[in-house]
């Protein structure tokens, strides 16, 4: 079953691909209440036009000058000095991305996988976590002066991993570690769930795992508020099509404790390929969004919505029917209305998604054209101080070689 699972999840991969950015600057083709047209411009400049790097990206103010920075995991297949996170500073006055210059633990070669990014330690330094393809959970201190060095996370076995966040997920001021185990690609591969590290101390991690299991493995893993009790709670896409190990959100009860809630509305005959948390109407609790796709060469690959009503989840996915293959998305607060919008990159480009009045209504869209079709991992947006947005996405062409980084600023003029 593990082999036919790992088949369905490989068939996924060779669905998923994705258009190239382009470097013209075209702007929006819908008008948002007749305002001036939302500007989607190319900000690629410094960044790599190569090398495959999977499988997420985050945005962070490394420098503390208002403007978001990008660190990357190592990329797959990367010469010996590309074996390591990378971090990439804005230089807002030349409009460049510059590779900084930190160092890490030598003789050390970092796998690809995820990364997440915090201060663990409350020094004031942002520290570093990666999950790898190869096994182990890795939690790397930053010592102020542009190092960093490798601390202890007591793991008994190797846990692998292509989706790891850090959250204070028990409500006590220190961020805490939350991973989910990826698919088995051989016999000897056992993903084991969802592992919670509580962080005691640095060199200090409570482990335990969500509900270990054969069947339970994702490269998607977020947190929200889904129904708005002030507890974060988790949400995966389960890489698989069968209904009993489509287990997709647990409630949390703010101490590390999280409870399984089951979705009735889930179709069968399909795979969760991508999942994403975020408070559609401002109303201080997330909804579901989910990505998903049909089995086979020929499958479809659709978006779906699910809000939380009164005890049980509702599915809002009226108007999310793009009339495009969607092939990642992400949320941020584009427009600034205090509620998250929906960016999807799909076959077409960019499209920008708004809920209101019960229905998802696409207000800006950019097409993205280039001669190459490819794939992508990762795609991570969030908000400069100038109330730009930034947003962010890796690129392939095939499993093997990659187009490196691609990014665009999203800009919003105020209305007439």
């Amino acid at each position: 079953m593990i082999v036919k699972i790992a088949k369905y999840v490989l068939s996924l991969f060779l669905i998923i691909m994705t258009f190239v950015g382009c470097s013209t600057y075209n702007v929006r083709d819908i008008r948002d209440d007749n305002s001036k047209p939302i500007v989607i411009a190319p900000l690629s400049k410094g960044l790599p036009e190569d090398g495959l790097w999977r499988q997420n990206i985050v945005l962070y103010d490394v420098n503390g000058d208002g403007f978001l920075d990008i660190i990357a995991p190592p990329p797959r297949i990367a010469p010996a000095n590309k074996r390591h996170p990378h971090v990439f500073i804005w230089n807002n006055s030349l409009s460049v991305w510059e590779q900084d210059a930190f160092t890490f633990p030598l003789g050390v070669d970092y796998d690809y996988g995820s990364i997440a990014v915090g201060d663990i330690n409350k020094d004031g330094y942002f520290d570093l976590v990666l999950a790898q393809h190869s096994g182990n959970i890795r939690v790397l201190l930053n010592n102020g002066k542009k190092a960093f060095y490798e601390t202890s996370f007591p793991l008994k076995e190797s846990f692998k991993s292509r989706s790891v966040i850090l959250v204070d997920i028990n409500n006590d001021g220190r961020l805490d570690i939350v991973a989910v185990s990826e698919a088995p690609f051989n016999k000897d591969d056992k993903p084991k769930g969802i592992i919670i590290a509580i962080n005691r101390h640095p060199n200090d991690w409570d482990i335990s795992i969500v509900e270990k299991s054969l069947g339970l493995f994702s490269d998607s893993l977020v947190v929200g508020d889904i129904n708005g009790d002030g507890n974060l709670d988790l949400a995966i896409a389960p890489h698989t099509s069968r209904a009993i190990n489509k287990r997709v959100v647990w409630f949390g009860n703010g101490k590390g404790g999280f409870e399984f809630f089951e979705i009735t509305q889930l179709p069968e005959r399909t795979i969760p390929v991508r999942v994403g948390l975020g408070d559609l109407a401002y109303e201080g609790r997330s909804s579901l969004i989910m990505m998903n796709s049909g089995i086979g060469a020929n499958a479809k690959v659709y978006l779906s919505a699910y809000r939380w009503q009164e005890g049980q989840f509702v599915e809002i996915s009226s108007g999310l029917d793009i009339d495009s293959t969607p092939y990642v998305f992400t949320m941020a607060d584009i427009d600034k209305n205090n509620k998250d919008d929906l960016i999807v990159l799909s076959e077409k480009g960019l499209h920008l998604l708004r809920y209101e009045n019960a229905s998802w209504v696409q207000y800006a869209q950019k097409p993205l054209q280039s001669p190459h079709i490819g794939r992508t991992y990762g795609i991570a947006a969030g908000t400069n101080s100038d109330g730009s947005v930034v947003l962010v996405y890796n690129l392939a062409d095939n499993p093997e070689r990659g187009q490196g980084l691609r990014a665009y600023r999203v800009l919003i003029p105020k209305k007439r």
